[in-house]
């Protein structure tokens, strides 16, 4: 691995897309901690925290959701956007004959998908807004609201259109960032943003629970067994990853005048996990979407109780259908690459 790096940076072209990546990272995570004017970041921290599954959507934007930050809405929107796009593709004729044509259907696909993003962005933008304008939160003897609308002399509309368009922006900006990742070469976009907000998240955690064990010698052993098992996970992540099966090619041997050619042997290496990571993203995507609509507009609805206690993160049948979807969508994006 350290050669490869090392041969990596030997090459002035692979260097500067490395550098470009890595000062795209730097700016999605600066976007993560710049909080949207008109938003009481407290509020935001605390209602996340009580709900398991904005926990877990706050955990994959890098924790955006719950600073409260201008990329709060993370890849969620572009992720459900793809999701969609693709289904519709094989659903509607005259998209599935853009998906054969090439550079020029697949260019079409994409501003579909961008609108849809677009779309997708200002209904969860909106639905946030409803959801935290009338929560609050006292902070050291003062009320801090959701949404604060003394922002622009007390007028509430222009606050809650303010925070709806930075919101917005925000989620095409992350989309934007993901796109620019993906031209270099060097990674999917999509995946690496996922990576490096799931990364921090979980850096944030272990350093807590380390914290906590240095004060309760119990939970030590316990923390080594979790450090343990990680590194198990992650290599087996990477070996999988990297996996692959060498067919054998034989070409057949050909005679022109006096000379025969061909005849080499080579072959063609297939990836196990040809797919990646993206079965997995859409499939999570799929399932919690109805969960993000039901906890921005009807958060305390029956409807919305009955399916976090059955089909929330956590549940077996959540479980259950994760894996089916998974899949699904690993045949799905094998087909459709």
């Amino acid at each position: 691995m350290f050669k490869t790096l090392k041969e990596a940076f030997r090459n002035k072209d692979i260097r500067i897309k490395i550098f470009i990546v890595l000062g795209l990272l730097v700016l999605f995570r600066l976007g993560c901690w710049i909080p949207v004017p008109g938003i009481g970041a407290v509020v935001f921290e605390r209602s996340v925290n009580d709900q398991t599954f904005l926990s877990l959507l706050s955990g994959i934007s890098g924790g955006a959701l719950s600073n409260g930050a201008i990329l709060a809405l993370g890849v969620s929107p572009y992720i459900t956007a793809q999701i969609v796009v693709q289904l519709l593709s094989m659903a509607i004729p005259s998209w599935e004959r853009l998906s054969k044509e090439g550079e020029e259907g697949k260019k079409k696909l994409t501003k579909y998908t961008k609108v849809l993003t677009l779309i997708l962005a200002t209904a969860q933008a909106i639905g946030i807004v409803v959801s935290f304008a009338s929560k609050s939160a006292v902070v050291d003897g003062n009320t801090v609201y959701g949404i604060n609308a003394s922002l622009f002399g007390g007028i509430s509309w222009l606050t809650s259109a303010v925070v709806v368009m930075v919101l917005v922006a925000g989620a095409m900006f992350t989309m934007w960032l993901g796109e620019k990742i993906t031209e270099t070469g060097i990674a999917n976009g999509l995946s690496l943003l996922i990576f490096v907000g799931i990364l921090s998240t979980a850096g944030t955690a272990i350093y807590q629970s380390i914290v906590e064990s240095t004060n309760d010698p119990a939970k030590i052993w316990q923390l080594i067994a979790f450090m343990v098992a990680l590194i198990i996970i992650f290599s087996m992540i990477v070996l999988m990853d990297g996996a692959e099966r060498k067919v054998p090619v034989q070409y057949a041997k050909q005679v022109r005048g006096r000379k025969m050619y061909g005849g080499q042997s080579t072959n063609i290496p297939i990836k196990l996990m040809g797919t990646g990571v993206l079965p997995i993203i859409f499939a999570m995507s799929l399932l919690s979407f109805p969960q993000i609509v039901m906890s921005i507009f009807w958060p305390t609805s029956s409807a919305a109780t009955w399916y976090n206690q059955h089909l929330g993160a956590g549940s077996w049948a959540y479980s259950v259908i994760v894996g089916i979807l998974i899949l699904f969508f690993a045949y799905f994006t094998s087909y459709m690459s």
